[in-house]
């Protein structure tokens, strides 16, 4: 997972808040593949996971806090039973986190990941996340599919004059050999038989920057892309 998460705007989802303080806002699934183009010393595994991110947003009006001892459970069992069972190969959910407990504020975000090993947490299966209390589990289904368009790169570029500036050996205290982002590029994978139309971008940060577990979003308004390319 990465500090910083950037959500193309291409849908919008509505959820019912009295019922649940957290939705599934999203999800993201990188299929794992055997190129026929590699040479393997022995017969590869025909199984075939993925990766998945899974984006939990806190519903409620208030921050709400994930301690590691959180009961999580996928499909009835924990993290570390499909680790044991070698259905998954690692993760990346509150169990796996000892140094204390992550607080989501009120409309943030945080993501949890694991990476399946087994084609029963692979493409075309469909699971059930359940955590909380052991007498009030909330429970999310979701759908492992290959996605039809997924964002595959991301740069950020400096000003022409700091890039400049830092090449010529300008002094470290020179604020402009300090190199920060003025522009973002990124690079979509686009799978269907049509165009995409993007309507524009939303940032998540951290919330603070001892952890980038819990992330808010950096303006409620999505920032329209003021240049595009295709090609």
């Amino acid at each position: 997972m990465l500090p910083l998460l950037i959500c193309l705007l291409l849908a919008s989802a509505t959820a019912d808040t009295a019922v649940t303080p957290w939705e599934l806002a999203g999800i993201s699934v990188t299929p794992h593949v055997q190129s026929a183009a590699m040479r393997y010393r022995t017969s590869p595994d025909p199984e075939l996971g993925a990766r998945v991110e899974l984006y939990l947003r806190n519903l409620s009006h208030q921050s709400l806090r994930i301690l590691p001892t959180l009961r999580v459970r996928f499909d009835g069992r924990s993290a570390a039973e499909l680790l044991d069972a070698t259905d998954w190969a690692w993760h990346d959910t509150p169990n796996a986190v000892p140094n204390g407990p992550v607080s989501v504020s009120a409309g943030g975000l945080t993501v949890w990941a694991f990476n399946s090993r087994k084609s029963a947490w692979g493409i075309g299966t469909r699971q059930v996340l359940e955590f909380g209390d052991a007498g009030a589990m909330q429970r999310l289904e979701f759908a492992i599919e290959k996605p039809s368009a997924s964002v595959s790169a991301v740069a950020f570029l400096p000003s022409d004059e700091s890039r400049v500036a830092r090449m010529q050996g300008a002094p470290a205290h020179d604020g402009l050999s300090t190199l920060h982002p003025v522009r973002m590029i990124v690079r979509v994978a686009n799978d269907t038989a049509r165009p995409l139309r993007f309507l524009g971008v939303r940032l998540w940060i951290p919330d603070s920057n001892e952890s980038f577990r819990a992330l808010r979003c950096k303006s409620q308004k999505p920032e329209i892309f003021p240049t595009f390319f295709t090609g």
